[in-house]
């Protein structure tokens, strides 16, 4: 993870909170992944329907490396003001998502939140969700791109490809 040093500049919106490198691979299968229960050192509670609606029997293909930019929101918003601070590219893959869960599989302390907030990406035009529920294990939900967004939540996004 980088400091905050290294980020883009800050935005009334958002903040940047850290960065960090995603190796890319060439095909990433999220139904094989994302499973309910302890794999591979990833303790996932809960899958909801939706998430498995727009995740599940898709092959994603040809990722390239990202670096990822997780930003801390400041106040309460839409979906479109966060989209727009973000500019453009700014959507990430469920590959980059389960290489940031697989790092803190057991919900240590890393570049996701921890601490039962919201870690959202944008995600083939759906808002992403994952948030480490205490002793349980990771929630994983999406909802469509519409809904007001809390303050305080972490926005995760593709900052660049290396």
């Amino acid at each position: 993870m980088s400091s905050v040093m290294d980020m883009e500049m800050t935005t009334e919106l958002l903040v940047p909170v850290a960065t960090t490198r995603v190796e890319g691979v060439d095909f990433f299968v999220p139904e094989e992944r994302f499973r309910e229960g302890v794999a591979d050192g990833v303790c996932i509670y809960n899958v909801g329907k939706r998430f498995k609606e727009i995740s599940f029997r898709r092959i994603e293909r040809d990722i390239a490396p990202a670096t990822l930019c997780n930003h801390k929101l400041q106040e309460d918003s839409f979906d479109s003001q966060i989209q727009q601070e973000l500019g453009d590219d700014y959507e990430t893959m469920f590959y980059h998502l389960w290489s940031l869960i697989q790092k803190q599989g057991l919900g240590q302390e890393g570049f996701l939140r921890v601490d039962g907030y919201m870690n959202r990406a944008y995600i083939s035009g759906w808002s992403v969700c994952v948030c480490w529920l205490l002793e349980r294990g990771w929630c994983l939900t999406a909802c469509s791109i519409t809904g007001q967004r809390l303050i305080g939540s972490s926005i995760i996004a593709r900052q660049s490809s290396y």
